[in-house]
């Protein structure tokens, strides 16, 4: 195993993020063959001992508090498109729902007691509360 993962690193000069996902998936097959083969619990252990490989992880660029004020005001408040457009953003800024969520909302879904609010999830919903500049923002206009 460890040839193997050597032989990732070196001759196809895989990162050790890919690296880490291959043998992520080794060691849930290995994990299934522990139970079912008895005669091999030995080898497995010592796979299974192998630790994953320091990978350097990214950092999430997101945008600054003018940025994404400047994209919620981007949809025109005077038409019908933008008005739609402009609560479509503040939700989702805001309650975070999943897309299918945010274009199933129905008038029925937004509560105004005692804060705004807007229920989400079809089978099981759950009610998250918007912020208090997307109240204001969202009411206003």
């Amino acid at each position: 195993m460890q040839e193997f993962l050597t032989h990732l690193g070196t001759q196809r000069h895989s990162s050790p993020a890919t690296r880490n996902v291959r043998f992520a998936a080794i060691r849930t097959f290995i994990s299934f063959i522990e139970y079912r083969e008895p005669a091999a619990l030995a080898q497995i252990k010592r796979i299974l001992a192998i630790p994953m490989k320091r990978a350097d992880t990214r950092s999430i660029d997101c945008l600054a508090r003018d940025e994404t004020q400047a994209l919620l005001d981007a949809p025109a408040p005077n038409t019908h498109n933008g008005i739609r457009d402009r609560a479509m953003l503040y939700v989702s800024y805001s309650a975070g729902p999943r897309v299918s969520e945010l274009v199933s909302l129905r008038l029925e879904d937004v509560v105004f007691n005692p804060r705004l609010s807007i229920r989400v999830g079809a089978p099981r919903a759950k009610t998250c509360s918007l912020r208090e500049p997307t109240d204001q923002n969202t009411v206003r206009r």
